[in-house]
């Protein structure tokens, strides 16, 4: 299960390398769990969401392979009755999928201290190809702005190696403070 289709994000990576590699992990919408996988050989005992059955399978047949700590679900992150139990994770990661009416979510279901990384498309990626839906694409500084209550660790937007247009956030959600 490797090469560049299916390799981690060399960004992701990078900024993972910030994050401590111990606690629970959410790996939101994995797809074949490129990341997720990334996730569970650094340490981390991971969970996978995706609504593809096929892509989850994929991914729990690797983890099993490599005797990773990777629990797969397939559920419809989109569906009405999707939750995530509050203040449950170390790190949440996000990567090539936009959900916008689930920030606050993702926000309630990491622990204080915990981490957001959170990588997807911005709106000049309609010059290289798909998506081009602007449903799909973060304007300027919505990233950044739309976890507005974390700390931000690491924050960009660009164009990555002339190919894509991206927002990338590593984010940490604050302490909270007795009595706060």
């Amino acid at each position: 299960m490797h090469g560049p289709d299916v390799a981690p994000s060399s960004t992701v990576l990078a900024s993972l390398d910030l994050v401590p590699a111990r606690g629970k992990a959410l790996d939101l919408a994995m797809g074949r769990g490129r990341h997720a996988l990334a996730l569970a050989r650094r340490g981390f005992d991971v969970l996978g969401i995706d609504r593809d059955a096929e892509a989850v399978n994929a991914a729990r047949f690797q983890a099993e392979r490599e005797g990773l700590r990777l629990a797969c679900e397939c559920r419809d992150i989109e569906a009405a009755e999707f939750t995530l139990a509050p203040a449950t994770f170390d790190l949440v990661l996000v990567v090539n999928y936009l959900w916008r009416p689930g920030y606050a979510t993702l926000v309630a279901s990491l622990k204080p201290g915990a981490f957001l990384l959170y990588e997807t498309y911005t709106l000049d990626q309609a010059r290289f190809g798909r998506p081009t839906n602007p449903d799909f694409l973060l304007a300027p500084g919505e990233l950044r702005a739309a976890f507005a209550m974390l700390e931000p660790v690491v924050a960009w937007e660009g164009i990555v190696r002339g190919l894509a247009a991206r927002a990338h956030l590593l984010a940490r959600k604050p302490h909270g403070r007795i009595g706060a």
